[in-house]
């Protein structure tokens, strides 16, 4: 006779299987073992009570030392607090013998070697410098942010920066310290690069000079809001104060068209028809070179000078012959 194989399902699993006898019932030994018929013949439940609540629960033979209900009544009892207890005792110390800490006090008055001392300070000096692996700057990072996030840091570093700021001596020593540091040739090399790299790159380069011009927080003057008036009344949205060309800021810019007008205060720049012998500090300005300057970026500049603006009429046909004029030419604005 061929065997007949039979298609049946797991009464604990619920998975199908295939076997050759009828009557079967689970899919493995496993399943069988664990299945609520069998347990229910082998075990017989044991009733116990819970030390703090008094709770009454039925648990297999395996449980019967059980002695609390739930996590709650462990907290709750006396011998967790005596178990934390014992823990801090045993992280403060004391919870050694006396001869321990006797031996502990005894190596801790032991003074350091000095050669040591030397051989660790030459290390230090010898890692000035270098940078630390990714992995350690991670790490560093990583401590530093759990550490500053904890409300006692915190406290702690206010309190250390109102006593640097509030005594006269912490406030020489921070300057001292800074300025050791900072004149360290090993940092002002990297600054050097640093700076290099941003003024190399126009985008850098823009974004410096904008962050210098904010800083110097840059307005138009008496003079210059004069021209700027003017220039808005007969060319509107045609220029731009302060501008970027080549690291320099003039101060009003047409970049369609490359043009470029300065004003040039008389004081300030050393006017030669206002001040022969030279203005602030005995300046005189060469307006020369910044037209050569404007002039390798293909843009033609026009100055025009403190004075000028008492006739208003003579410098609005000036601009307009400015503009009027090819692209080869340029106009000097000095008299």
């Amino acid at each position: 006779m061929k065997n007949v194989i039979y298609k049946k399902i797991c009464l604990n699993c619920k998975h199908s299987f295939e076997s050759y006898r009828e009557d079967a019932k689970y899919c493995c030994k496993k399943c069988f073992n664990t299945s609520k018929e069998i347990r229910l013949l082998r075990t017989e439940y044991v009733t116990i009570f819970c030390v703090n609540c008094g709770k009454r629960m039925s648990v297999e033979p395996s449980y019967a030392g059980k002695k609390y209900c739930s996590m709650k009544c462990w907290y709750e009892s006396k011998e967790c607090k005596d178990h934390d207890e014992r823990f801090r005792q045993r992280r403060l110390g004391t919870h050694l013998k006396e001869s321990t800490k006797q031996k502990i006090r005894e190596f801790n008055k032991i003074p350091w070697n000095v050669n040591a001392i030397d051989a660790l300070r030459k290390y230090s000096e010898t890692q000035i410098g270098k940078p630390r692996p990714e992995k350690v700057r991670k790490l560093i990072s990583m401590k530093n942010k759990i550490s500053m996030n904890k409300p006692k840091t915190k406290e702690l570093q206010r309190k250390r920066i109102k006593e640097a700021f509030s005594k006269p001596e912490s406030i020489l020593k921070r300057k001292k310290s800074s300025k050791e540091v900072q004149n360290r040739p090993y940092i002002l090399a990297r600054k050097s690069q640093v700076m290099q790299k941003q003024w190399d790159d126009t985008l850098g380069r823009d974004k410096l000079l904008k962050g210098i011009a904010k800083g110097l927080s840059v307005h138009p003057n008496r003079p210059e809001t004069v021209l700027l008036n003017l220039l808005q009344r007969d060319y509107s949205n045609m220029w731009k104060y302060s501008g970027n060309v080549g690291g320099k800021l003039p101060d009003f810019v047409n970049e369609k068209e490359k043009l470029i007008i300065e004003m040039n205060g008389c004081y300030v720049h050393g006017c030669s028809s206002c001040f022969p012998d030279g203005g602030m500090f005995g300046i005189k300005d060469d307006p020369v070179k910044r037209i050569e300057h404007f002039k390798k970026f293909d843009y033609r500049t026009l100055i025009i000078w403190e004075h000028e603006l008492e006739d208003l009429e003579k410098v609005t046909e000036k601009i307009k012959s400015f503009i009027e004029y090819r692209k080869g030419d340029e106009i000097n604005g000095t008299r």
